[in-house]
């Protein structure tokens, strides 16, 4: 939520945006506008991305821990019907 609130967050800043220009320390100058929509841009591609995704990630029901989601020690099917992974070696390409 967090990260959802922060991305969005950005979009006011660019409405308020303050007309003009900026110099950085090297003498160079931008627009000030520019650097706000640069920032809204980023914001919304990768900070609130990623929060929808883990919201959808978490309202899916999905466990982050793998070990959580191949756990089948608790499962009510009988141990014959339950799949059996074989380990992984390279003779097996």
């Amino acid at each position: 939520m967090l990260y959802l609130l922060l991305g969005l967050g950005s979009i006011p800043a660019f409405m308020r945006a303050p007309p003009g220009r900026v110099v950085d320390a090297s003498g160079r100058t931008w627009n000030a506008h520019a650097l706000y929509e640069t920032m809204m841009t980023v914001n919304l591609f990768g900070a609130v991305l990623l929060a929808l995704l883990a919201l959808t990630r978490l309202a899916g029901g999905v466990s982050p821990d793998p070990d959580v989601a191949t756990d089948r020690s608790h499962s009510n099917l009988p141990a014959s019907s339950q799949p059996q992974l074989k380990p992984w070696s390279a003779d097996s390409l």
